[in-house]
């Protein structure tokens, strides 16, 4: 029987042994997408001696097994407190990133023939935070206009272009392409090989009915001779052919987003969700399962796309959800 823990600090400093015997339950959810992560902490003051944590707050936490050791979990700034009773807790929440401060000004800018890059390596330094950026989506040389919109509306609309990642986490702006599995350096997330008896109760393999299209294009308008073209990518399907709505300035921007989309439409062909049994936690949002023994075309790569930590003084369970992985 492992027993579950969690430690965890408040600005910089352990407040671990303030928490001892106080911790009802803790949840950490991981998102690959321009979600926040979240962490949702019910703590007791049976005895009215805890102090009411603070909003705003940075808590850096880390969960796992006395038996096994612990991995961290993230930083998370302190959203919202609530005292509850009877009888007595607080319930606190906390997103990765404070989207209140300088991610959430309003702001009118532009790049000029340049890469992707540079917008980006700008708004990271903006907001006291490190790039990382995959870089054949940072490559690409357009105009880049941030017109009235905060630096995260510029950055999750630019991601949603390309089918890319846009999120803070653990101090950096991520801009990553979702759905292969790689790092901003261009290498493999971490995976594990996952088996039937790997799992509690039920799992869900779903095979569903994707968006049918023969060909993804995207229009190009050429401002040097004031015409358009098109660019064009096969589809897995023979059904109508699926036009990218946005013009773009240039071909290579305008195939990385028919490639982005394409990669969305085959993403939506296969899922996979269920819970670990109680040890097995080391999976990430963005990472890789590889099932084996599912039988069928079930065995193949998924990446996660959602994965929740979720303990109490009984177990600690992770629970995830993937779509299939693509080039």
């Amino acid at each position: 029987m492992l027993t579950p823990m969690v430690q965890c600090s408040a600005n910089g400093a352990d407040i671990s042994g303030k928490l001892a015997g106080r911790v009802i339950s803790w949840q950490i959810t991981e998102h690959d997408s321009d979600h926040a992560d979240e962490l949702h902490i019910v703590l007791s003051n049976f005895d009215g001696r805890l102090a009411k944590p603070s909003r705003g707050a940075t808590l850096d936490v880390a969960c796992g097994f006395e038996e096994t050791g612990i991995q961290k979990s993230g930083s998370f700034k302190v959203m919202s407190v609530a005292k509850v009773g009877a009888p007595a807790t607080f319930e606190v929440t906390g997103h990765a990133a404070d989207l209140s401060t300088t991610l959430k000004q309003q702001k009118t800018r532009s790049w000029v023939n340049q890469p992707l890059s540079a917008a980006l390596n700008q708004i990271a330094g903006d907001n006291g935070l490190s790039p990382a950026i995959a870089g054949d989506l940072g490559a690409i040389v357009d105009h880049w206009y941030q017109a009235g919109e905060s630096d995260m509306h510029f950055v999750t609309r630019l991601a949603r272009r390309f089918g890319a990642v846009a999120k803070v986490a653990e101090g950096k702006l991520i801009f990553l392409k979702r759905g292969t599995g790689e790092t901003a350096s261009g290498g493999a997330m971490g995976g594990i090989t996952v088996t039937p008896n790997d799992l509690e109760g039920n799992f869900k393999i779903e095979d569903h009915d994707r968006p049918d299209h023969k060909n993804v294009k995207g229009k190009v308008y050429d401002r040097t001779k004031g015409s358009r073209t098109e660019v064009s990518q096969a589809g897995a399907g023979n059904g109508p052919d699926y036009t990218y709505p946005h013009i773009f300035g240039n071909k290579a921007h305008a195939q990385a987003s028919v490639t982005g989309r394409k990669r969305e439409f085959d993403r939506a062909q296969k899922t996979f969700s269920g819970t670990f049994r109680t040890g097995q936690n080391q999976i990430k949002a963005g990472g890789v399962l590889t099932t084996s023994g599912f039988g069928d075309d079930d065995d193949t790569d998924w990446t996660v796309e959602r994965c929740t930590h979720s303990g109490d003084a009984s177990g600690y369970v992770t629970g995830f959800e993937c779509k299939v992985k693509v080039a």
